[in-house]
């Protein structure tokens, strides 16, 4: 199911992230921001063919093949600012317009056994189809003395990338008794079959110099392309419910997800093209790499129902969401990635029609981490630099 989140976001430092260069008088302001987040969500959903096998006295089998996405997740984020620099006498003007869109299908057969009414267990074997779509603009304008002296930069991407990979599943359930269940699953960090990634950048920028035009002006194209690695790591969960759908149930699960190094690789080559004022163009052919690792992290999911009648039944839950992307304290690259960690709640009213069940609800969700951004105007070699963000 998609849900529409109305998505209010804040930022500490996206403009100007570390100041601005002694040249420019150190002193400055961040005046007439503006910011625009949206974001749209695929909650946990799937589609399964179930055919019960042949079974003896205790012992019951199912056979299944399911398609399953666990989230997806579209985002678009639009930004400006004017950054008044008076010991100047100037002023510079940022834009950003990024947008991302992520989703991961799990395809493939399960069995499951029962023995019993109180031993189950099951296991699957999914092929995984990862897909995702990056891209950004940004542009800075500067006006120096009163407008004698101006510099324009810009700055586009856009990525598209696929991956295959096959990832087994074990899970196991035990009725402790008739109404207290005890669980546990096992997701093996999936293996890599195949994956393509493309990434094309621009960059262009004109700025005063002493050349008989006065301006001096640059571009550079450049072409990623190469095999992609987009791996998922370790996942163990437990839990522990208790099941009375005609009075009261609640659920408690905890997830460990595992440290996985190269989890994202890109292996391949970078074409290049510069271009610059009175000069020739530049071209270049090299291979180029590149590994995004996961951190392990924990995770937390908490629900309960109480039945108002035999059909409907009030429904809340909450959540921990950590993010596994690895720390941005002194990122090189990846400009407007975002690393986030997510708490939040749901409130809803869920009605059961045999084996059909539902529910209409309302979550909210509160986020804070870091993201990419680009900082051109302090003195600091790295353009890229990381601004603090909050989301609600």
């Amino acid at each position: 199911a998609s849900v529409y989140q109305y998505q209010s976001r804040t930022f500490q430092g996206l403009f100007a992230p570390r100041g601005v260069s002694a040249a420019y008088g150190t002193t400055f302001s961040v005046d007439e921001q503006k910011y625009e987040a949206s974001a749209v969500s695929e909650l946990p959903t799937s589609v399964m063919y179930v055919r019960h096998l042949p079974g003896t006295g205790g012992f019951s089998q199912a056979l299944a093949m399911s398609l399953v996405v666990p989230s997806r997740e579209r985002n678009e984020l639009r930004a400006s600012a004017r950054i008044a620099l008076p010991n100047a006498t100037g002023f510079a003007e940022q834009s950003v317009s990024a947008s991302s869109d992520i989703t991961d299908y799990y395809l493939g057969p399960s069995y499951a056994v029962a023995l019993g009414d109180r031993l189950r267990f099951g296991a699957s074997l999914y092929a995984l189809y990862a897909q995702s779509f990056r891209s950004y603009e940004f542009s800075s304008f500067l006006s120096l003395t009163g407008g004698t002296l101006i510099s324009k930069a810009q700055l586009a991407t856009s990525s598209s990338g696929l991956a295959l990979g096959v990832v087994p599943v074990l899970g196991a359930q035990f009725a402790v008794t008739d109404r207290l269940w005890l669980g546990a699953g096992l997701a093996a960090p999936s293996l890599h079959v195949w994956g393509r990634e493309r990434t094309q950048n621009v960059a262009s920028s004109a700025s005063p110099s002493g050349t008989p035009s006065g301006v001096v002006v640059l571009e550079q194209q450049a072409a990623f392309e190469g095999d992609l690695q987009d791996r998922r790591p370790l996942r163990v969960n437990v839990g522990i419910a208790w099941e009375d759908r005609s009075a009261f149930s609640a659920a408690l699960d905890i997830y460990y997800f595992g440290e996985l190094r190269g989890a994202n690789r890109f292996d391949g080559r970078r074409k290049a093209t510069q271009f610059q004022s009175g000069e020739i163009p530049r071209q270049t052919n090299e291979a180029y790499v590149e590994e995004r690792d996961l951190a392990q992290v924990i995770e937390l999911a908490a629900g309960i129902e109480y039945a108002l009648s035999p059909m409907f039944a009030l429904r809340a839950g909450g959540f921990a969401d950590l993010s596994s992307a690895p720390a941005l304290d002194d990122p090189q690259g990846g400009a407007f990635r975002l690393r986030e960690n997510r708490f939040g709640g749901t409130l809803g009213l869920g009605s059961t029609f045999g084996s059909f069940d539902s529910t209409v609800g309302v979550a909210y969700a509160y986020g804070s981490g870091k993201i990419v951004t680009f900082d051109l105007l302090s003195d600091k070699p790295n353009p890229f630099a990381t601004a603090e963000t909050q989301s609600h």
